[in-house]
């Protein structure tokens, strides 16, 4: 079964208490991250949006913003959409944005980058949909520490994850590079409620 047709599968399960308790300090931790480099009429892409919590978070940072969800699974899209009414939310493929170019000031990818088997078509995407000096912003688990490697490694066990393809730093950071990127702030920190798991927050601009 593919990865798509397993998140369709568990779109209903996504906004539960016990998940949606751990991915809200992930959203408060983003948006502290990123928030001084957001600025008003800002268009922001959220790439593998799920049911559109963090963009609903993002909103309440100013109201001029122009936001927009992207996710693969159409059942995570139709949560979202009746959820989140001003939000702009689309089914699609990370691959192949569906957005013209330099529409967008910042695009977003949380916990799902390595999802994506073309990686660097979807670098080469977020450069394209950006605008000149915009910026792209990747949250996903380090696998730079032994036992965050080992954790990633045991989360394999779940038909979900055993598809995923984790990078190192320094071939994430060559990759974006490689796209005309430029990475300008960088943080490490332990995942919430899980001890030793560690998960990188990326900024990087467009040069």
């Amino acid at each position: 079964m593919a990865v798509v047709d397993k998140f369709n599968k568990f779109a209903r399960y996504y906004d539960n208490f016990f998940i949606q308790f751990f991915c809200s300090i992930t959203h408060r931790r983003i948006i502290k991250f990123i928030k001084k480099y957001i600025e008003n009429n800002f268009n922001i892409l959220d790439i593998g949006c799920g049911t559109g919590n963090c963009l609903n978070k993002v909103a309440k940072l100013n109201n001029q913003l122009q936001l927009f969800g992207l996710d693969n699974s159409l059942e995570m899209i139709k949560i979202a959409r009746n959820k989140f009414k001003k939000i702009t939310f689309s089914s699609g493929n990370a691959e192949d944005l569906p957005f013209e170019d330099n529409l967008f000031n910042l695009v977003i990818t949380t916990d799902a980058f390595y999802y994506f088997k073309k990686k660097e078509r979807v670098i080469s995407e977020c450069s394209r949909v950006l605008k000149g000096n915009g910026y792209l912003f990747i949250f996903t688990p380090s696998i730079d520490q032994f036992l965050s490697r080992l954790l990633v490694n045991l989360s394999k066990i779940s038909s979900i994850e055993k598809e995923s393809q984790h990078l190192y730093l320094k071939d994430l950071i060559f990759l974006t590079e490689s796209y005309g990127f430029k990475l300008i702030k960088k943080d490490l920190s332990n995942w919430p409620g899980l001890f030793g798991f560690k998960y990188w927050s990326l900024l990087f601009q467009k040069i």
